[in-house]
Formats: C-alpha cells, sequence, structure tokens
C-alpha cells in the first residue's frame, strides 16, 4: 500500500481507533494518545504492514492492541498509575435536570462497573462489538484468537452482564 493509501486509511480510521486506543489503554487519555501515535508512525514507516489478509481497521486495532500492552506492561513495572476524583455540587441536587443526568451517570456508572468486572478479554469482544461495530470474525483476528473463542467470551460477558445487571436479554442491534 503506498504512503498516501495509508495515510487516508488512517485519518479514515481516526476516531474509531482512538476510541479503541483509549479502550485497550484503560481509559487512561495520555496513554491511548501515546500508543496511537506509536501506532501511526509503525504503520507510516512500514514496521507494521498491512498484508491485506484483513480489513484495513482490524490490521490496525490488532497493532495497536500490542503496542498498547508492550505499554501497559512498562507502566505498570514503573508504577505510575493515579486516578482522577469527580466533585458533585450539592445546591444542583434540587434542579430536575441535574438529578435526571446523575441518574443517568449512575447508570452508566453501574454499567461501566460491571464491565470493568469481567475478565479482560470479554471486556475487549464487547468493546470491539458495540463500540467499534466489528464483526465477531474481526474481533478474533484483531485479538489473534479463534472466532469460537470469541463468540465463547462474548457469550459469557453477556450472560455475566445480564446477571450481574438483572436486566433482560442484552442485545447487539
Amino acid at each position: 500500500m503506498r504512503q498516501e493509501q495509508l495515510e487516508e486509511q488512517l485519518q479514515k480510521h481516526h476516531e474509531a481507533s482512538f476510541g479503541w486506543a483509549l479502550h485497550c489503554c484503560e481509559h487512561q487519555r495520555e496513554m491511548a494518545q501515546e500508543v496511537l501515535q506509536r501506532t501511526y508512525l509503525m504503520v507510516l514507516d512500514g514496521r507494521a504492514k498491512f498484508s491485506g489478509r484483513s480489513s484495513f481497521k482490524t490490521f490496525l486495532f490488532a497493532v495497536m492492541r500490542r503496542i498498547a500492552a508492550g505499554e501497559r506492561r512498562k507502566r505498570a513495572l514503573l508504577d505510575l498509575r493515579f486516578t482522577g476524583v469527580v466533585g458533585f455540587d450539592s445546591h444542583a441536587a434540587n434542579d430536575p435536570s441535574v438529578v435526571d443526568r446523575m441518574q443517568v451517570q449512575d447508570r452508566n456508572r453501574t454499567l461501566a462497573l460491571a464491565v470493568a468486572g469481567l475478565p479482560r478479554r470479554q471486556r475487549e469482544v464487547l468493546h470491539l462489538v458495540f463500540y467499534q461495530d466489528c464483526t465477531l470474525e474481526q474481533a478474533a483476528q484483531i485479538m489473534r484468537v479463534s472466532v469460537g473463542s470469541v463468540r465463547s467470551y462474548y457469550a459469557r460477558a453477556k450472560d455475566a452482564l445480564r446477571e450481574n445487571l438483572d436486566i433482560g436479554e442484552l442485545r447487539h442491534a
């Protein structure tokens, strides 16, 4: 693939790539930006070559996943983890729109915690399918596992969420 085509493909998939990078980096924005930049450099300088055996997006996500795993290992060794604290304005609690937003945020937080409690591979499959619109076959290529394994991860993740959240059938449109 020519340099111009690579640049065009990277630009085409940039938004989805950043979302995947965030997921792979456990939503640490700085790390995701670093991983995204390193991925783009590897693709553009030829250290990661697109062979055409999958879609470009699948190839790109697989490269990014590998780079993110290395970055997480490196940072874990350096123990550079930190968290942020979200504040709460008690004066706004009487505003119905604020209460509605808080209820939505609470539901989102509950779902995020339930997903965070899943094993890593189950979280990855859910992210790829629901947020990146990947098929199970594409997810298998990105994760470098069999389609059968991805189907198992996917089914187990949905079952666990259904049980933990006490909700009806989870479906992907």
